[in-house]
């Protein structure tokens, strides 16, 4: 199946050589990439991009994930034709799972069929132990609303990831408007009468290096992380009226 990968970088701390070494990687794996980057913290990073036939970038004003997101979607959509697959994970994401875990992340990537639906990807027990404690118990009430929500076992909506069809692409690009979209495009699909399936995978690493400069291992990390789980919280009971 042919698979896109669209993604959104706001701030990415890594050393040239290792991006261009990553975009050779990300070219094996993808058809194409689409990018949308902040022209507020990472400007620079474009430029690793530029000529690469394998890219298509967007600098865009910074007004939050999940306007980028749906720029990045739109950008995707916009350009592909005979895509059947459009997986999203945030960049830095996408980084260390190409870096440390290729050949697991290549092999889910070439085994994706989403044609029809939409797929919530999450981490596997493992993976999400890892992440700081300010992620894990604030990201596990959003889990356990949504996993009621969607009537999905030990599920995880927050880990930043999914994959979905040109379908379901359209229909959220219609519909969507929230500040979170982990919870509110499967909401969207949900409603549309799109499939909503899940899955748990290991190459969603967490990688401090690749996250400098923010409070995730002391009690500061909750401002942020508890105002995301309040905007999940509030995304998913407009799903569920």
């Amino acid at each position: 199946m042919r698979s896109v990968l669209f993604s959104t970088i706001n701030k990415l701390e890594i050393a040239p050589k290792q991006l261009d070494e990553i975009i050779q990687k990300l070219t094996d794996v993808f058809v194409h990439i689409y990018l949308t980057i902040s022209d507020v913290t990472a400007p620079e990073i474009a430029k690793a991009f530029a000529g690469k036939t394998a890219f298509t970038y967007q600098i865009i004003p910074k007004k939050g994930a999940a306007d980028a997101r749906r720029k990045a979607l739109r950008l995707a959509l916009g350009d592909s034709k005979t895509t059947t697959n459009y997986f999203y994970c945030d960049f830095d994401k996408v980084v260390v799972a190409i870096m440390q875990d290729k050949a697991v992340f290549a092999n889910f990537i070439r085994q994706l069929d989403v044609t029809n639906e939409f797929l919530i990807v999450g981490r596997d027990f493992a993976s999400f132990a890892a992440y700081p404690e300010t992620w894990q118990r604030t990201e596990a009430i959003t889990n356990e609303a949504a996993s009621q929500v969607f009537k999905i076992k030990n599920l995880d909506i927050t880990a930043g990831s999914c994959a979905l069809g040109k379908k379901a692409a359209k229909t959220i690009l219609q519909q969507s408007s929230e500040l979170l979209t982990d919870t509110e495009w499967p909401g969207i699909c949900r409603n549309a009468g799109i499939p909503v399936r899940y899955v748990a995978v290991s190459f969603i690493i967490y990688d401090a290096k690749y996250t400098a400069g923010r409070d995730d291992n002391n009690w500061h990390g909750y401002l942020s992380r508890l105002a995301l789980a309040l905007q999940g919280l509030e995304s998913l009971n407009k799903i569920d009226q």
